[in-house]
């Protein structure tokens, strides 16, 4: 599999914060960022952001179901 790294500071991305990208800044990014990186560019907290990866997933949000690979 194939470790996304943050186009930012170069840090590795899990599968939640590549989906996360995808569902904040659109399906088609190209450039992700880490989860740090990625408050920083939308002004928020990790925590915020660590709280909506868990509210897709209890939407159920086909981004953050456990076989999508990215």
């Amino acid at each position: 599999m194939k470790v996304r790294r943050c186009y930012n500071c170069g840090q590795p991305a899990n599968k939640d914060v590549v989906a996360l990208n995808q569902k904040l800044l659109g399906r088609s990014v190209n450039r992700v960022l880490c989860i740090k990186c990625l408050a920083e560019y939308l002004e928020c907290t990790e925590e915020e952001l660590l709280d909506r990866i868990k509210q897709f997933k209890e939407e159920g949000c086909a981004l953050f179901a456990d076989d999508n690979v990215s």
